[in-house]
C-alpha cells in the first residue's frame, strides 16, 4: 500500500522539493496524511528541513503548509542551529590541538561547505567532520583524539582496503561528534588518487568564521569531491544535501575556476562522475553552467574511463566494490596484499567485531567471517566491469 502511495505521488513530492529548494512558490496541495509522513520522511532523510524552513518562513506559502509539517521543520532548524554551534566549538579546539603538534589537516565535505558557501551554517547538516591529513601524522592523530575523549570506531583497516579512521564520542548535551580522518580521498582505488594531499594542501584555504586554525579544499577541489563521493560511497544516491552542495559550489565559483575544474576532472579521469552530479544538480535545481564547457565535456569519451563504471549500475555491493578495487590495484602483489586485507582483518579487530577476547577463538572466527562474506559475494547480482 505505502509502496503504490510513493510511486504515485513521486513527482509531486520532487516537485514541491524542487521548488521549495529553489526559491520558487511552492503551495501545499496534498493534504493528505500520508503525503505528510512522506514529506517529512523524505525531506529528512535527504537533510533539507532546514534549508526548507530558510526559504519558506517569510512566504504566503509557508501557511498553506499543514501545522504538523511546520512544527517538524522549525524543530529541526532549531536542533541544528544549537547542534551547529556546539559541533563549532568542538572542531576549532581540536584543530588547535592539530595545530600544536604541526599535523596539517584540510576540511572536507559538508561542514567547511555550511560556512563557505551557505547562508547560515546551520542549513547544512553535518553528520561527520572529515578531515584530509597525511598517513604519517595518524598516530598522532589517534593521541590527540584519545585525550579528546573519542572513541575510534572499530573497522577493518591496511593499505588497499580502507584510506581512514573514524572517531566518535556523545558530549554532555547528548550531541554525537564523529571525525572521519582521511589519508586518501577515497576508500576504492579507481578514486583513491583522483586528489593527494599534496595537490589539496597546495590549494587550500582558510574558512571564515571556523576559528584561525581552519582550512578547507578550494572550490574546484571541494566540487570534484562532492561529484565523486556521491558515486564512489553511495552508488550514485541523489542525495538532496549534496546536489544542494554542488550548486551552491558552482555558482560561488568563477567561470575560470569552472573551466579549471573541468580540466582537473578530465585530467584525473573522472569526467563522466562529475558530469552526472552536475547534471542531476541542473535537473534538480536549475544549477547554471557554462554551456560551452559543459558541452565540450559531455562530449568527450567517459567510457574510456575506468571510474565510469561506477555509474552503470547500482547494484553490485560488496562484489562490485571487490573487483573493481581488484581490477585497478596495478601489480599482483597489491592485490594479494589487498585480498589477504579483507579476508583476514587484524586479530583486533576481529576480537571486538566478534564482542570477545579469547584469541583461541580466532580461526573460527575468521572461517566465521569468510563463510559469511562468501556467502554475501555469491548472492549479489553479478556485474560486468568491462
Amino acid at each position: 500500500m505505502r509502496g503504490g502511495y510513493v510511486d504515485n505521488n513521486k513527482q509531486m513530492l520532487n516537485d514541491l522539493l524542487s521548488n521549495t529548494l529553489q526559491g520558487k512558490p511552492a503551495p501545499w496541495l496534498d493534504n493528505s496524511v500520508e503525503f505528510e509522513d512522506l514529506f517529512l520522511e523524505t525531506s529528512f532523510n535527504h537533510d533539507v528541513q532546514p534549508l526548507l524552513y530558510h526559504f519558506l518562513n517569510k512566504t504566503p506559502e509557508w501557511l498553506t503548509w499543514p501545522e504538523r509539517v511546520r512544527e517538524a521543520i522549525i524543530q529541526e532548524t532549531q536542533f541544528q542551529s544549537v547542534q551547529t554551534l556546539l559541533k563549532k566549538a568542538e572542531l576549532e579546539r581540536l584543530l588547535e590541538a592539530l595545530d600544536q603538534k604541526n599535523i596539517p589537516a584540510i576540511l572536507m565535505k559538508g561542514m567547511p561547505l555550511s560556512y563557505q558557501i551557505y547562508p547560515r551554517p546551520h542549513l547544512r547538516p553535518s553528520l561527520d567532520i572529515d578531515l584530509f591529513i597525511q598517513k604519517k601524522d595518524l598516530g598522532a592523530v589517534k593521541e590527540i583524539m584519545t585525550k579528546f575523549d573519542y572513541t575510534p570506531v572499530n573497522s577493518v583497516e591496511g593499505d588497499f582496503v580502507s584510506h581512514q579512521h573514524t572517531f566518535v564520542k556523545e558530549d554532555g548535551h547528548g550531541i554525537k561528534h564523529a571525525y572521519d580522518f582521511h589519508w586518501r580521498i577515497s576508500n576504492p582505488a579507481v578514486f583513491s588518487d583522483s586528489l593527494t594531499f599534496a595537490e589539496a594542501d597546495q590549494n587550500a584555504s582558510g574558512v571564515p568564521g571556523l576559528g584561525k586554525h581552519a582550512r578547507s579544499l578550494c572550490l574546484e577541489h571541494a566540487l570534484l569531491l562532492a561529484c565523486i563521493h556521491r558515486v564512489a560511497h553511495h552508488r550514485h544516491n541523489e542525495r538532496l544535501i549534496w546536489l544542494y552542495d554542488i550548486r551552491l559550489l558552482v555558482k560561488k565559483m568563477s567561470a575560470e575556476q569552472i573551466r579549471s575544474f573541468l580540466r582537473f576532472a578530465n585530467a584525473k579521469r573522472v569526467r563522466s562522475v562529475c558530469y552526472q552530479g552536475l547534471s542531476l544538480s541542473r535537473q534538480w535545481f536549475g544549477t547554471s553552467l557554462p554551456e560551452a564547457e559543459l558541452h565540450a565535456f559531455e562530449n568527450q569519451n567517459g567510457e574510456a574511463e575506468p571510474s565510469a563504471v561506477y555509474l552503470r549500475s547500482e547494484k553490485g555491493g560488496i562484489r562490485r566494490n571487490f573487483m573493481l578495487n581488484w581490477k585497478t590495484l596495478p601489480s599482483l602483489k597489491d592485490k594479494t596484499r589487498f585480498l589477504l586485507e579483507t579476508v583476514f582483518p587484524s586479530p583486533d579487530y576481529m576480537l571486538k567485531k566478534y564482542s570477545t577476547r579469547s584469541r583461541v577463538l580466532l580461526p573460527i572466527l575468521y572461517a566465521r567471517r569468510g563463510c559469511a562474506g562468501l556467502l554475501k559475494f555469491l548472492r549479489r547480482t553479478s556485474f560486468r566491469t568491462q
